[in-house]
């Protein structure tokens, strides 16, 4: 069964990195084939509360400007779970580079209003089939770091448009490498759980050897 040739890239920027109790300040949906964009949403949200000094230093967002200018956090987050649940009722894989982070919060976000965020449908997360498909290959692997090891471009880092086009940027050339061309789609989400399993004890043993913190690699993926 060939892959689909459209993609659908989901970002957000948020209060904080604890997924259960920071909140969404911008989101973004942004669907694309392997040309260009077909289709774009992007939310600036007010959380309800107030966005901490260096949270604003990364993705450039104050309290005040989510107060003047962002939707109410419910309005969005029912907005943002329903282009999901559309996406993967068409069978449009969902993009999310760091599903580990962001899956869990839009998960957490949905159960604070009441609604519910099932995974009905598949999750391509490049920086588990990157860290599986180049193992061996030196070095970080965020998002600037696969923009530049594919020769992307992207917009502006830390913004949720930007960050989610280069997502699916980065998936279609993961595809192109043609390590995937006899895995099927269906069969993603079980590998990816696997294969981020098998990294996440292998960090952890390598923090270990170390006297590093493991407490902040969890073995699930992507809640």
């Amino acid at each position: 069964m060939a892959w689909p040739t459209t993609f659908v890239g989901f970002d957000l920027e948020t209060t904080g990195t604890d997924v259960v109790s920071d909140r969404i300040v911008s989101a973004a949906l942004v669907e694309m084939d392997s040309h260009s964009v077909v289709k774009q949403r992007d939310w600036l949200v007010d959380p309800g509360i107030d966005i901490p000094a260096q949270s604003t230093a990364v993705h450039g967002i104050s309290t005040e400007q989510v107060q003047r200018d962002g939707r109410p956090a419910e309005q969005a987050v029912q907005e943002i779970v329903l282009e999901i649940t559309q996406a993967w009722d068409r069978g449009v894989p969902v993009v999310i580079y760091n599903a580990a982070f962001d899956v869990p919060v839009i998960v957490n976000e949905a159960h604070r209003y009441g609604l519910e965020l099932p995974l009905a449908g598949v999750v391509l997360d490049p920086l588990v089939v990157w860290r599986e498909l180049e193992r061996y290959r030196p070095g970080k692997k965020r998002l600037q770091d696969a923009v530049d090891r594919f020769g992307l471009q992207v917009e502006a880092a830390h913004e949720a448009v930007a960050d989610a086009k280069a997502a699916v940027e980065v998936m279609f050339k993961l595809v192109e490498l043609g390590s995937l061309a006899n895995v099927e789609l269906a069969s993603m989400m079980e590998l990816q759980q696997d294969w981020h399993k098998a990294w996440a004890e292998n960090f952890r043993e390598w923090l270990a050897d170390r006297g590093g913190d493991i407490s902040g690699i969890g073995l699930s993926w992507p809640v």
